[in-house]
């Protein structure tokens, strides 16, 4: 059954459950590999500069592979913060800068109300790792409200298995960014540690509960999609998480971006642009290896 918090709602035993677990989590903050043990209602971590949800923008957003976007959009929200520092981030402002406005968790739950009713196909969730139980929190009191369309949860792959425990039990589809496999590029360029392990650990999870993806009028409604931005700059590192991928299940869903630009490049080399010759090559490299649910950017 799916959107999975109208069936959750119904169930107040469990719905308290998860609350007490929200509260514990936002308390002993262990939401991404950082696991910095902050009490977020005290002080504010690294992530961001509030104890409170704070979003940049709310958007109908056509630009989400199809499955995603559809013919009226994903209803994305941009939420400030984030768990990585990356070199490269295209949302930096956002992500780093912390731009945005704080809201209450009325104030976010009428914000999602407020985008259903602009007849968007979903609620994307765009980098919400470090703001999971007050989001999960908002979508409750959306959905007594007459919220009833899935949930995606847009992430960098770096949460913890302790925050999908809270994550499984709302979200219906899974879109994580699996980025490295090279804890050393991870440190470079997103200045994190163990990235590949909580990565892996999460993805793992994530398709033990997703076997597979279901889709409705071409829309997806349940699942996981794996997304990898090709850096031109360390091409060895895509093939490398194509073979992990592989690994893991070749038949789970990959989307393979291309549309890297240096937005906020801190390093010279993060400069580099990818040519459509590289990227065909990692193309014909999936092809080669079976991997056949793959979404593609044309240029």
């Amino acid at each position: 059954m799916y959107p999975k918090y109208i069936e959750l709602i119904k169930d107040k035993k469990r719905l308290n459950e998860l609350i007490d677990l929200a509260d514990r989590l936002w308390e002993s903050c262990e939401l991404c590999g950082r696991r910095c043990r902050i009490d977020r209602n005290k002080k504010t971590g690294p992530c961001l500069d509030s104890k409170d949800i704070k979003v940049a923008s709310f958007a109908v957003h056509n630009g989400e592979e199809p499955p995603i976007s559809g013919n009226k959009g994903a209803g994305n929200v941009f939420f400030s913060g984030c768990s990585l520092n990356c070199e490269f981030c295209q949302n930096y402002p956002i992500s780093q800068l912390f731009v945005g406005n704080e809201l209450s968790i009325d104030e976010f739950t009428e914000k999602l109300i407020k985008l259903q009713k602009k007849g968007v196909h979903n609620i994307n969730l765009v980098t919400a790792t470090h703001l999971t139980p007050l989001v999960f929190k908002g979508i409750i009191k959306a959905a007594e409200l007459g919220l009833n369309i899935p949930i995606i949860y847009n992430s960098s792959g770096y949460d913890t298995l302790q925050n999908y425990s809270l994550l499984r039990e709302f979200v219906d589809v899974f879109l994580p960014d699996v980025k490295y496999i090279d804890d050393g590029l991870a440190k470079k360029y997103s200045n994190i540690k163990d990235y590949n392990k909580i990565n892996i650990d999460l993805i793992k999870a994530i398709n033990k509960d997703n076997p597979e993806n279901i889709y409705e009028d071409g829309m997806i409604k349940k699942g996981l999609v794996i997304r990898h931005l090709v850096l031109p700059f360390e091409i060895d590192n895509t093939y490398k998480v194509i073979d992990e991928l592989i690994n893991i299940d070749k038949d789970m869903t990959l989307s393979v971006m291309n549309q890297y630009f240096p937005a906020f490049n801190r390093a010279e080399k993060t400069a580099e642009k990818l040519d459509s010759i590289c990227y065909n090559r990692i193309l014909d490299y999936i092809v080669d290896n079976n991997m056949e649910n793959v979404w593609i950017q044309e240029e």
